[in-house]
């Protein structure tokens, strides 16, 4: 396939295949004056693999070997600082290179996707044919095969099919394939630290292994399973037929509990209506009974009034004719004290 490099010069990123130079990809760019004139080269072999720093006219300015647990690295990147940024493919994950290429780490990993809810390269995995990726190629996949673990194109799935290696693998429909729940499609099938598929299941502590796995820390192990025995017929097999049945039973007690506790709220509704309405009534009760009692005390009040009044304005006559007699006596008492006086005189 060659090598490919992502080459920053005059301002431009370009993406160029080193077996034939032809260009991929180019873009513009803004100039990075710590990395201008510099081209960046991706490695993988068996045994290694590595990322080389290097000027126009080939002086390597630095190199590093990649990291064990970054498999099928794809994606190189800079940023404004020099730093470089690589993906890897199968691992999904990231690693970062300072400017002079001494240091690397991990900058992301699929437990940074679960816990900020990234999806590194899935679906990218799904929608693209690998092999022709590998190759270059952006074809879009129309199967998945499950033992390849990646996209296969309508072109490279005819070869897959006929190819001895391989004709034997499980293939579905990518459509198909993308039903199945993401945390199933998130299981890897490839070993992180060695690179290799899963071929061995370790009883003894619960984990899939690579062929390397099984040499370096699994050698004692007695309880080893062919992964392949351990998956067959997993779909008809007591423990997962008890797990669906379990399932459909713990659905089953959920609903019930479901709908009884929409009953309680329902309830607890009617009860609260209820209540209400009670009130209201007693309430109206007592509204009315004031009424009365407002009433029957206002026409007492009146007829204690009108008589009282009536007592009052009768004694009142009564003084006014007093009164009335008394001025009379008066003016007679002096009418007789003048007249009387005058008339012994004469």
């Amino acid at each position: 396939m060659g090598t490919i490099i992502l080459d920053t010069r005059a301002g431009d990123v370009t993406l160029t295949n080193n077996k034939n130079q032809q260009a991929l990809m180019m873009m513009p760019s803004t100039p990075v004056p710590t990395i201008d004139n510099i081209k960046l080269t991706s490695r993988q072999t068996v045994k290694t693999k590595g990322m080389t720093c290097s000027n126009l006219q080939g002086g390597i300015k630095w190199q590093v070997e990649l990291p064990a647990h970054l498999t099928n690295p794809r994606g190189i990147a800079l940023d404004n600082y020099g730093f470089v940024y690589v993906s890897g493919r199968d691992s999904n994950n990231v690693v970062i290179i300072s400017q002079d290429g001494n240091k690397h780490r991990l900058l992301l990993s699929e437990k940074d996707a679960d816990r900020h809810n990234l999806y590194l390269s899935m679906s990218s995995k799904l929608t693209v044919c690998g092999v022709c990726e590998y190759r270059n190629i952006n074809k879009q996949s129309v199967v998945w095969c499950l033992e390849c673990d990646e996209g296969l194109c309508e072109e490279c799935k005819e070869h897959h099919t006929a190819s001895k290696g391989s004709r034997n693998h499980s293939i579905v429909p990518v459509s198909e394939y993308q039903q199945i729940p993401s945390g199933i499609l998130e299981i890897t099938q490839t070993c992180p630290k060695h690179s290799e598929k899963y071929q061995i299941f370790c009883k003894k502590h619960d984990c899939p292994c690579c062929r390397r796995c099984v040499t370096e820390t699994h050698s004692g192990c007695q309880e080893m399973d062919v992964i392949d025995d351990v998956i067959k017929n997993v779909k008809s097999s007591n423990a997962f037929l008890e797990m669906e049945q379990t399932l459909t039973e713990l659905s089953g007690n959920l609903q019930k509990i479901r709908k009884d506790r929409q009953e309680n709220i329902k309830s607890l509704m009617e009860c609260r209506a209820n209540i209400e309405k009670d009130v209201q009534q007693t309430r109206m009760s007592i509204n009315k009974h004031l009424d009365t009692l407002q009433e029957s005390l206002t026409k007492e009040l009146y007829a204690v009034e009108k008589n009282e009044s009536t007592k009052i304005e009768n004694i009142i006559s009564s003084i006014q004719e007093k009164e009335r007699k008394i001025s009379e006596s008066q003016t007679t008492l002096d009418k007789m004290k003048q007249h009387a006086s005058d008339l012994r005189h004469s």
